[in-house]
């Protein structure tokens, strides 16, 4: 009886102390990583970064605006940086001309993109400065 009840006792520390480890080794206390990256870059035609361009990032049906940014000095920006990134999913990237600059001569506008989970999506726009009294790009 005594052989028997020591046995059961070291079966059971041993299974509290594989239990205690496992769960020490599990974090459930923050939910997986689920967003992707997106970037934007402005440029001129000197391929010099254009700062303060209003950048927004569209639903896939071009009317909800998910996010939006102005580009820093450096002419780039990110998409829910302060969030870790966003969902994926389709979205359109749009750039807003206005002041100085428009799209460069066969640049498109609203560029679609599939955020994936864990990847970093680099959309890059090319401007050209207005000048005044001309048409755009002159």
């Amino acid at each position: 009886m005594r052989l028997t009840s020591l046995s059961f006792l070291r079966r059971s520390s041993m299974l509290a102390v594989v239990l205690a480890v496992a769960s020490g080794c599990t974090d459930f206390s923050t939910t997986p990583v689920s967003l992707g990256r997106v970037t934007v870059a402005v440029k001129d035609q000197n391929n010099a970064a254009v700062p303060l361009i209003v950048v927004n990032l569209l639903m896939s049906d071009r009317i909800q605006i998910w996010r939006s940014l102005r580009t820093s000095v450096d002419g780039t920006g990110e998409f829910g940086k302060e969030d870790g990134g966003v969902k994926s999913q389709i979205y359109i990237v749009r750039i807003i001309e206005e002041g100085d600059y428009s799209l460069a001569p066969g640049e498109t506008n609203d560029k679609p993109v599939t955020v994936v989970i864990g990847q970093t999506h680099h959309i890059t726009f090319n401007m050209v400065k207005r000048t005044v009294g001309g048409p755009p790009g002159s």
